[in-house]
């Protein structure tokens, strides 16, 4: 009997560099959310072509996992977004979140009932970018 592959919808208003796996369909949303790259509260959108094919993609997935980084990216209003569109699916819905401002991304989730995981790859003590795409990898393979 051949085991079901399971379906994982990733997104991020960031570009991700995810390992190809054969076990599980990975179905990668980038540079969603947000009006043509802009990264900030402002420019957090619920309309587009691309969160239209998250939503269509996300109703048959296993998982539902979406970055959500800096607060000046963007991230709350994008955590109120996925509690929006995936409220009836929040129970495989995760979402990643680097340590910037964690305490005000964590209440938010926690008033949701959202799972969560932090990674911290030392980037903020660099001063530089996070870098998720390894984080996300390890949480596709978690949970298959």
């Amino acid at each position: 009997m051949k085991k079901k592959s399971l379906k994982v919808v990733v997104a991020s208003y960031n570009k991700l560099h995810l390992k190809k796996r054969r076990e599980k369909r990975v179905i990668t949303f980038e540079e969603i959310f947000t009006d043509r790259g802009k990264k900030s509260p402002k420019h957090v959108r619920r309309d587009g072509k691309l969160v239209h094919e998250l939503i269509i993609e996300s109703l048959d997935a296993d998982w539902i996992i979406v970055f959500a980084g800096k607060k000046s990216s963007g991230a709350l209003e994008i955590i109120e977004l996925c509690a929006q569109i995936f409220g009836p699916m929040l129970d495989k819905l995760i979402i990643v979140l680097c340590p910037h401002e964690i305490k005000e991304k964590i209440a938010l989730l926690k008033k949701y009932g959202i799972k969560y995981t932090v990674f911290d790859d030392g980037s903020i003590a660099r001063k530089e970018r996070c870098k998720e795409s390894p984080k996300i990898d390890r949480v596709v393979n978690r949970v298959a």
